[in-house]
């Protein structure tokens, strides 16, 4: 109810939520959040209570709890099917809770027959009584949470307890449960056929071509009984859209994707998926748009029917793109009063070699962004599915999956125009360059190291710049953490990239005290400069090998793991077998490799030091 009234036409506040959970001391707790738009306090409380002043007086409609039981069994049903593939941290929540808590771990086994036995039984009576007993007017406290420079226009007690008064007395009305009966599809898709078709022995996938030219890569697997991963990618993205209509090319996906699909709301969506384990969201990016997506195997249809919608069938709705731009601006007013985020954007747009399409969201920037323009942008991206390769992974048979792809997938439309990514020459800084925020007041720093340059992408470059940087990882939390005990939580993340011009980073991040950022920095040039004169010790080579050969062994029977993979090999355009080479790229990490790599990679040469410290502070 409330995520309906927050997508009525200017709803006052920018979010709002309720619920029951764990407070403290074996208590619960109901509670009520809201966060208003500026100078919008009243109005925003007075309608979020107002719901809440509804369920007291008229309660709940069947319907609500009807798909409120159908969720719940629905989830209650996959844990159960996946009961052979719990992870062992899921039994060790559950023994904590027990030990902790003394809230029973029967299993689920027994939880999911003791759910099918009881939960039809629940009325619309026995929630009233749970409304009536934690809907109370005593216990009640209210926090307020806001910038110190509004302290004087903040509502005090007696003020609140005035909207509370005024929303006792209006005269509302029953909360009215609109249902869409329609179907997904507004109209059946004229189906194509599979061409070709393709089996990898090795990789235990096939590969399919439908008679509209869209891919298909399909890897069966067993590792989760109720799960079905996919992921469709096209090229093209933003890349092909000038700097006047970027803003509204990068926001198009998630704009449009939130309005809902062809005449359903996204409130009448989720009514409409209630029970159903699905999601279908599109994307679009720099070089390329998709759509992600998760399903049960008894709901894949569904998930593709969504599909379908996604490309043929998007909806345009001002009254939401309007409250969604309006939320946001609402946002930025408070946004740079955070150090955190003036860091982050500084640091994107420096990295971005300060372009257009790397600087900061402004509110004149956010002006830019226009409805019309996103949703053309849209239908373009997704108006050729010629251009797209799909990636399932999970648990299906090829052959139940097969004739479901041709009637949906084989059923968009194709306009075979081609399309490839513009290479926008988007290029990190070269040389050295430092960069000092000063923003905040507490006494801590964060530093930001971010080496680069060109890069010849491959699975063994790759590997090797992954082990050099979790052997510098490994040397800054032995020498820098636990010997100094100056610097909380180093890490090193390596990134590389293929597509246009070859391109890595290595990042040493930090936080320390503001008067050990010299001190710190030189003790990381110390560390990288061993590795670069001496090569890693054998046993920080070894503690990686063994690390990743775990993690590789894990990852190997993911889902996930398998579809980025998969989807990775079709964008950069590699050949998918370079997974079974793990192990010889493994073998040629050495000592000696990683001095060379360090000589490379970590010479210095381009090198952008960021650094945050509080205000009226030298580091």
């Amino acid at each position: 109810r409330l995520a309906e009234l927050g997508q009525s036409p200017n709803p006052p506040f920018v979010s709002a939520s309720a619920g029951i959970g764990s407070f403290l001391g074996g208590l619960d707790a109901f509670s009520l959040a809201v966060t208003p738009k500026q100078g919008l306090s009243k109005e925003a409380f007075e309608t979020a209570w107002a719901a809440l002043e509804r369920v007291k007086r008229f309660g709940f409609t069947p319907g609500e709890l009807d798909r409120a039981k159908t969720a719940y069994l629905r989830s209650t049903e996959a844990e159960f099917r996946e009961k052979n593939k719990t992870p062992s941290t899921s039994f060790v929540g559950e023994y904590q809770h027990l030990f902790l808590d003394k809230e029973a771990a029967p299993g689920i086994d027994w939880e999911y027959h003791f759910v099918q036995q009881h939960l039809p039984a629940i009325t619309l009576a026995d929630i009233d009584s749970v409304t009536r007993q934690y809907l109370r007017e005593t216990d009640r406290d209210i926090l307020v949470l806001a910038p110190d420079s509004n302290r004087q226009a903040l509502p005090d007690s007696a003020t609140f307890a005035n909207w509370i008064q005024a929303v006792s007395r209006q005269n509302l009305t029953a909360y009215v449960d609109s249902v869409s009966k329609q179907p997904l599809l507004t109209h059946q898709p004229v189906g194509g056929r599979v061409v070709s078709e393709k089996a990898n022995p090795a990789l235990h996938t096939v590969s399919l071509v439908l008679s509209n030219g869209l891919h298909v890569i399909l890897k069966p697997t067993d590792f989760k009984q109720d799960e079905i991963f996919f992921t469709a990618y096209g090229p093209g993205g933003t890349s092909l859209y000038p700097d006047a209509d970027f803003l509204s090319a990068a926001n198009a996906a998630a704009l449009i994707g939130s309005f809902g699909v062809g005449d359903f709301t996204p409130i009448q969506l989720e009514k409409a998926l209630t029970g159903k384990r699905v999601s279908v969201s599109p994307s679009i990016g720099e070089r390329g748009q998709g759509i992600n997506g998760y399903s049960s195997p008894k709901d894949l249809e569904t998930a593709l029917q969504l599909v379908y919608d996604r490309f043929t069938a998007p909806r345009k709705d001002s009254v939401l793109f309007h409250n969604l731009i309006a939320a946001t601006r609402d946002q930025l007013a408070n946004r740079y009063r955070d150090p955190g985020n003036v860091f982050k954007d500084t640091m994107s747009y420096v990295l971005g070699n300060y372009n257009y399409r790397r600087s900061p969201i402004t509110a004149e920037r956010l002006g830019q962004i226009d409805l019309d323009k996103a949703y053309s942008i849209y239908r373009d991206r997704f108006s050729d599915a010629a251009g797209f390769t799909f990636v399932f992974v999970g648990n299906f048979t090829i052959d139940s999956i097969k004739p479901l792809l041709a009637e949906y997938l084989g059923g968009l439309p194709a306009l075979h125009r081609n399309d490839r990514a513009k290479e926008l020459g988007i290029r990190t800084p070269m040389g050295q360059l430092s960069k000092t925020v000063y923003k905040g007041s507490e006494n801590k720093a964060t530093v930001r190291l971010v080496y680069s340059g060109d890069y010849q992408y491959g699975g063994q470059n790759n590997l090797t710049l992954r082990a050099l940087a979790e052997v510098l990882s490994i040397k800054l939390i032995q020498h820098l953490r636990e010997d100094e005990s100056e610097v909380y939580s180093p890490s090193v993340q390596p990134a590389y990239s293929k597509i246009g011009k070859g391109r890595y980073t290595v990042t040493v991040s930090f936080g320390c005290a503001p008067k050990n950022v010299e001190h710190l920095i030189d003790g990381v040039a110390r560390e990288i400069r061993a590795i670069r004169d001496s090569g890693a010790t054998a046993e920080d080579v070894d503690k990686f090998k063994a690390e990743y050969a775990r993690s590789r062994e894990l990852q190997l029977k993911e889902n996930r793991y398998w579809l980025s993979y998969l989807v990775g090999q079709v964008e950069n355009g590699d050949d998918p077998m370079d997974v079974l080479k793990d192990d010889e790229y493994l073998k040629a990490i050495t000592p000696a490799s990683l001095r060379e790599a360090a000589d490379i990679y970590l010479s210095g040469k381009n090198l952008i030091r960021f650094v945050l410290v509080p205000e009226g502070v030298s580091p």
